[in-house]
């Protein structure tokens, strides 16, 4: 069980400290959410 809470554990620190399934490059080719869906207000 310790195991399986500590993957656990990294999986949420990897994804909502770090940031890692949102900080990346947007290339040329590539567009961005905002231009994709105007509607959506992305910031508070």
């Amino acid at each position: 069980a310790d195991e399986k809470v500590q993957a656990t554990i990294d999986l949420y620190y990897h994804i909502f400290h770090e940031g890692r399934l949102t900080n990346f490059e947007i290339g040329e080719d590539e567009e961005e959410a905002s231009n994709l869906y105007p509607e959506v207000v992305y910031t508070r």
